[in-house]
């Protein structure tokens, strides 16, 4: 099984919002989205897309962003990370 996510943008700043959209290779029956530190989830985390809003994380230049898909048949685990440029040194 193949997953492709697709952000919205490549870089964000602290209190954007995030918007991802995950596509498999099969069909996929479940979705989890998992919170990293330094992010909100603004939906369920059960779906193909999902928010985030991106908040304050001192030293800390990238969000990881971490979806399990399953079906029948398998589970499959992807990681994507995020650059947050942040206003304030």
């Amino acid at each position: 099984m193949e997953i492709e996510t697709t952000f919205d943008s490549t870089s964000f700043l602290v209190n954007d919002s995030i918007y991802v959209d995950a596509s498999c290779s099969e069909n996929v029956e479940e979705y989890l989205w998992e919170l990293a530190e330094g992010l909100s989830m603004l939906g369920n985390g059960t779906s193909a897309s999902e928010s985030f809003i991106i908040q304050p994380l001192p030293g800390a230049l990238a969000r990881s962003i971490n979806l399990t898909v399953s079906n029948a048949k398998s589970s499959r685990n992807h990681a994507e990370f995020v650059i947050v440029f942040s206003l304030y040194s």
